[in-house]
């Protein structure tokens, strides 16, 4: 009789999109979060806590001006999105929107983004789009976006996936996929050459 095999644990499929504002849409984000430095609080964990050995990174959740425009070109990406990432087509509730800086020596550890929907919402997250811009020229290198597979593969097998940021552009991915952020190299040590992202979570209707 066949012994049964395990099947190959995969990397979480990804997807790219680049140019994704426009040029005064892309100032007006990065000239925004220039200025406001001091509405990001330390980012949390799991919705509810903060920890610096989990998540070295501060953040912002409240309402302001450049959200609307977010969610209209992230929203405009969705389809295409889903079909490429083959997943099942869903209607979307809304987007949770949460802008971060990652400084110098930030980082988060390996997690999943739908771990928190318990705590905070009614709706499940289903799709994890982050958006990236900073400063130019680049200040900092490090901080790509690595991609686990949701089981620990066999050793032959691929054990992640590093995803650089780019500027303007859109990286997305299941919320059930492991991912984490790499630690961030930014030697002048300055609020405003962080890595910053604009987080975009596509949360289901109904259920």
């Amino acid at each position: 009789m066949a012994v049964p095999t395990r099947p190959l644990q995969r990397i979480p499929p990804h997807a790219v999109r680049r140019d994704v504002l426009t040029a005064d849409e892309h100032a007006s984000l990065l000239g925004w979060a220039l200025a406001n430095e001091k509405a990001l609080q330390p980012a949390m964990v799991s919705g509810f806590r903060t920890d610096p050995n989990v998540r070295n990174a501060r953040h912002f959740v409240d309402q302001a001006p450049w959200k609307p425009f977010i969610a209209e070109r992230v929203g405009a990406l969705m389809p295409g999105l889903i079909d490429e990432l083959g997943m099942v087509p869903f209607a979307i509730h809304d987007f949770e929107i949460e802008l971060v800086a990652y400084p110098d020596g930030g980082f988060i550890n390996g997690h999943v983004d739908t771990a928190t929907r318990a705590t905070r919402h009614k709706h499940d997250r289903v799709l994890s789009a982050v958006y990236y811009f900073h400063r130019e020229p680049k200040p900092y290198s490090g901080g790509e976006l690595r991609l686990r597979p949701a089981r620990l593969p066999p050793p032959d097998a691929p054990q992640h996936i590093d995803i650089a940021p780019i500027q303007n552009g859109v990286v997305a991915f299941p919320s059930w996929a492991p991912h984490e952020v790499l630690r961030v190299s930014s030697p002048s040590g300055d609020y405003a050459d962080s890595r910053f992202a604009v987080n975009c979570w596509a949360l289901k209707a109904g259920r």
